[in-house]
């Protein structure tokens, strides 16, 4: 939802035309599809909880700098860094869902509520 607030920010506040704002988007989305892979593995390898702080940590961090930043550079490092943050997010969380719920029809109650609070 806060692309879309993004994106605004960026037209509007440096006058960027809509393609030098669809690359800075679409630049931190391409990151984030490959951060999830590595994220993914890494949820595996490494305890998952603590790849969890320290993503929501990042993302916490990410959107603080957001309002302290006032260059077009700091936005799109800002937006990558949230976009990293919610790629290595969402596949743990999926991970836990799955390790804590045994159940079959509530993991999947589980993760349509996580999809559907995270749309």
């Amino acid at each position: 939802m806060e692309w879309l607030f993004l994106a605004v920010i960026l037209y509007e506040k440096f006058t960027l035309s809509a393609s030098h704002v669809g690359l800075i988007l679409s630049s931190a989305a391409v990151i984030s599809v490959l951060v999830s892979f590595v994220g993914s593995a890494l949820s595996d390898r490494i305890i998952r909880y603590q790849l969890m702080y320290a993503s929501g940590i990042l993302c916490i961090l990410s959107f603080s700098l957001l309002a302290q930043v006032n260059s077009i550079t700091g936005y799109a490092l800002v937006i990558t860094l949230y976009s990293i943050a919610t790629a290595l997010w969402r596949p743990i969380t999926s991970a836990l869902i799955g390790d804590i719920i045994k159940d079959q029809a509530t993991r999947e109650l589980a993760m349509q509520s996580l999809y559907l609070s995270l749309m």
